[in-house]
């Protein structure tokens, strides 16, 4: 269980536009890991992305998959993970809102 931050760069500039946003969004997060066996593991994690928006365009992201050590090297273990969950997007100035299918892949060390 932890916490993390985060940098994101939209793929949305406003206005029906999809182009990169010029504003980058930064968020706070949340995760937990699980492990059931060395092999069977799973990650949870959600992220809230809302801060420095451009004309209130913010995400919110919800995550949940299997994750899977490689090595372990001295004290650190790396490992790769493929979560699935959806995301939640607010348009400008807020006149809309998506959920949006979201697969995220990952190789990190802890």
């Amino acid at each position: 269980m932890g916490g993390l931050a985060s940098a994101f760069q939209p793929d949305y500039e406003g206005g029906g536009i999809a182009l990169t946003s010029p504003n980058r969004l930064y968020g706070m997060g949340g995760y937990v890991d699980v492990k059931f066996t060395r092999w069977f593991q799973a990650e949870a994690e959600g992220r809230w992305l809302k801060f420095n928006q451009f004309e209130n365009i913010q995400e919110n992201n919800y995550l949940l998959g299997p994750r899977v050590p490689i090595h372990r090297f001295w004290r650190a273990t790396p490992y790769a993970k493929v979560l699935f969950g959806f995301s939640n997007m607010s348009f400008e100035y807020n006149v809309a809102t998506g959920r949006y299918t979201t697969i995220a892949m990952a190789a990190e060390s802890i």
